[in-house]
């Protein structure tokens, strides 16, 4: 069971990555603002941090960077729903500290299999 932080301002999509997570073991904790992210992860240890990239009070793309310099061992998964975006220099070559990249309609198993690889011990 990994302990898996997710900040993204839609809540729809937040509600049911929750439920997704939770249905496969996971412990989910959120933000719905960019805002709140750092103070947030301060209160808990995660293991991955999910990271919408616009959100109000800032997205990933600002957060990106505060997280890997303060929690530098910390996997970052940057995740869109803007599809137009996914395959973008700014959205591989701009998120490199980022551990993985996600389309916001990947499906559960798509995220199953992406949280496998991730934590499989090294």
């Amino acid at each position: 069971m990994a302990r898996i932080f997710i900040a993204d301002d839609d809540e729809d999509y937040l509600a049911a990555f929750r439920i997704g997570m939770e249905s496969i073991g996971h412990k989910v904790f959120s933000v719905n603002s960019g805002a709140q992210v750092m103070d947030a992860l301060r209160d808990g240890h995660y293991d991955i941090v999910f990271l919408d990239v616009v959100m109000p009070g800032g997205g990933a793309i600002s957060l990106v960077h505060k997280i890997r310099l303060e929690y530098p061992d910390v996997l970052i998964v940057i995740m869109t729903g803007h599809s137009e975006l996914y395959n973008t220099p700014v959205f591989t070559e701009g998120f490199r500290l980022a551990t993985a990249r996600i389309k916001k309609s990947a499906s559960l198993d798509e995220i199953k299999a992406m949280l496998s690889s991730l934590l499989m011990p090294k």
